[in-house]
């Protein structure tokens, strides 16, 4: 709960409405859809595609580790 709070307020520090889009920049953490996109890409074949967009989200400071996470992959089991 103290994390939803803390995020709703730094995102309502840029502007004053609070979208979606700056809970997932102020939180370093991307969006479902760009991570399937991501994996539909490898998926398919279009790895440089794919390594593009993980790239693209590590410049958001999201590291392939907690892209696994958020999909439920975890490297200790």
């Amino acid at each position: 709960m103290r994390r939803a709070v803390n995020a709703l307020r730094s995102a309502a520090v840029l502007g004053s409405e609070v979208k979606p889009e700056r809970i997932y920049e102020t939180t370093a953490t991307t969006r479902p859809e760009e991570i399937q996109e991501l994996i539909k890409r490898a998926l398919d074949g279009k790895f440089f595609d794919a390594l593009d967009k993980l790239e693209d989200l590590e410049d958001k400071w999201i590291s392939g580790d907690e892209i696994l996470e958020m999909n439920g992959f975890n490297w200790m089991h």
